[in-house]
């Protein structure tokens, strides 16, 4: 790629390229020739530089003008219509149709995902009022339990000072009773000591009469 330097001559970013492109058109780069014209056509003062600007600026115009010419335009209008139905009709019409069939089936498609999500908007709606309902119930079925527990509870303690008064009444009935046969005990007990004495003085009683007889036997013997 060529550049100008300040001296309005050309230069490149590397000498290689100069060399090269002089060597592809030697005449487009002469140096001298080129920069000659370029200061005729920048130089104020010269007639015909200024001409050629003003011709450059005419093309210019002219080319414009043509682009934008409608009769122009009309005349290439149909050309190029033409060449378009020629040759892209049956792509356009067959691109068409199957736009026309996606279209049909994404409708349907879009129908079908109504439907569905519908469905399962109903089947979240229901599945939420039972969640609720039970969760109703269960904070009822908790409240009762508690209710059920606290009432146990008590009924607990006071069947525990029932039950503990009953043993305390039991062990009263039992002292009672072993007391009744301790009493019983020492009865008997006294009356037996009472018949072993009586036992006592009749066994003495006994053996006095025996030794008696035996002496009443010695006697009718020595007579």
């Amino acid at each position: 790629m060529n550049m100008f330097n300040n001296k309005c001559r050309t230069s490149f970013v590397k000498p290689g390229y100069l060399k090269k492109a002089k060597q592809a058109n030697p005449r487009l780069y002469d140096i001298g020739c080129y920069n000659d014209n370029l200061a005729l056509m920048l130089s104020k003062d010269s007639d015909e530089g200024i001409q050629n600007v003003n011709t450059i600026i005419t093309g210019v115009v002219l080319c414009k003008q043509k682009i934008a010419n409608p009769t122009w335009y009309g005349h290439v209008e149909p050309i190029v219509k033409n060449t378009i139905k020629q040759n892209f009709d049956l792509v356009i019409s067959r691109i068409n149709l199957g736009l026309h069939m996606f279209l049909k089936r994404l409708n349907e498609e879009m129908v079908d995902d109504l439907r569905y999500f519908n469905s399962l908007e109903s089947e979240v709606d229901s599945l939420t009022s039972q969640l609720e309902t039970q969760q109703r119930q269960f904070v009822n079925e908790i409240d009762r339990l508690s209710r059920e527990y606290f009432y146990a509870d008590h009924m607990n303690a006071i069947l525990g000072v029932y039950t503990e008064l009953d043993e305390v009444t039991n062990l009263q009935c039992d002292y009672l009773e072993l007391l009744q046969r301790c009493e019983s005990l020492e009865t008997e007990h006294s009356k037996s000591k009472q018949m072993s004495k009586n036992f006592e003085s009749v066994q003495k009683h006994a053996i006095n009469l025996e030794l008696e007889l035996q002496q009443c036997k010695v006697t009718c013997l020595s007579k």
